[in-house]
């Protein structure tokens, strides 16, 4: 018998990101008469969910179509419970897989929403609207869905793309400061990695500064994602450069999922930075001249260069070799040839150890 070839061309891939204020007429817009499910946290609920849900269900043509479903605030909401409890939902109501799933919150209700959406029929239509900074920089694009499990960071997940992502930066004066500088420190990641403008931008204006500047908060927001939606387009799955992406988040998901210890995903990439930046002049990839610049900016905002634990390299190392972008034990970490030009390097456990010992004996400088 002759080998059958199958080859399927996927596909292109498309959606917009709307800056707008008007939430809820870019929604109408788009859903038409299909059935939509809001899913949302507690807090954002109680802030803004039940106002989009009566203004959505007041418009003729839904008719009252768009449902409400809410949940706790935290990583702990990331689950397979909550992923069943979205299931039966959408069974009981008669969701189909031209409805819409509307993810209304940070990156926890994001990633969660976007993988029922992927999964419920095999794949019904998402719109994200992303209501942290963290997630209106980084989580709401890119197409990554994901669910925790047994302690490890999103473990289970899927690639699947939103028809639209709408951000308001106003949903960012209900944020506590830890809360957005949680989102600054991907927009400082990002900075480091590839926009010097931005960088210039974080060196230049104080927190106070950026959050009562409009116009200065949008222009981050925007370089942030104009840099990501860069690299995902040449990237999307996550096979080469997108990876770069990753710069702080090896050690830095190890700190965020330690039950030990209580960082946010912002704080605990802080410090992967700062991990990664000494890493990459352990490797004689950057100066130290160079390295302090990334302090300086991370030590300005008042974000965390020092774990206040002590932790044994075994601990740190079993639950580092769990991370997906681990393969065949080997640590694919990304690291700074210099600023703005990051790298993955293939490092050895002896040469995380080792770095490992440098961090633990550091405070900012190395």
């Amino acid at each position: 018998m002759k080998d059958i070839k199958i080859e399927i061309i996927q596909k292109l891939i498309k959606y917009n990101i709307v800056f707008t204020e008007d939430i809820v007429n870019n929604i109408n817009n788009v859903i038409g008469n299909k059935k939509a499910l809001i899913i949302t946290d507690n807090n954002v609920n109680r802030l803004y969910g039940e106002e989009i849900l009566k203004k959505l269900n007041s418009n003729i043509r839904i008719n009252n179509n768009v449902y409400k479903l809410y949940f706790d605030s935290g990583e702990a909401t990331k689950s397979l419970k909550s992923l069943e409890k979205i299931y039966s939902f959408l069974i009981d109501n008669n969701f189909n897989r031209d409805d819409y799933i509307i993810a209304l919150g940070g990156g926890v209700i994001g990633d969660l929403s976007g993988l029922a959406a992927s999964t419920y029929k095999r794949g019904m239509k998402l719109i994200q609207v992303p209501t942290t900074l963290l997630s209106q920089v980084d989580s709401s694009i890119g197409g990554k869905t994901a669910i925790n499990l047994k302690g490890v960071k999103n473990i289970i997940g899927s690639f699947y793309n939103p028809e639209l992502v709408l951000i308001n930066n106003k949903f960012l004066n209900s944020l506590t400061e830890r809360e957005f500088l949680n989102g600054l420190a991907e927009v400082i990641k990002t900075a480091i990695i590839g926009d010097e403008e931005l960088f210039n931008l974080l060196n230049n204006n104080n927190l106070e500064q950026i959050r009562n500047n409009n116009k200065l908060l949008e222009n981050i927001i925007y370089k942030s994602l104009l840099y990501k939606k860069d690299i995902v387009q040449k990237d999307f799955y996550d096979k080469s450069i997108r990876r770069v992406l990753n710069f702080g988040h090896t050690i830095g998901h190890v700190f965020e999922a330690h039950k030990d210890l209580d960082y946010k995903h912002g704080e605990a990439v802080s410090l992967g930075i700062k991990f990664a930046s000494l890493f990459s002049v352990y490797k004689n990839l950057l100066s130290d001249r160079e390295y302090d610049k990334i302090i300086e900016v991370i030590d300005s905002f008042g974000l965390p260069t020092v774990i206040d634990k002590d932790f044994k390299f075994k601990d740190i190392i079993k639950l580092l070799l769990q991370d997906k972008k681990i393969v065949d034990n080997k640590i694919n970490i990304v690291l700074l040839d210099r600023l703005f030009k990051p790298r993955i390097v293939e490092v050895t456990k002896k040469e995380f150890k080792t770095v490992w010992e440098w961090f633990n004996e550091n405070n900012s400088s190395h």
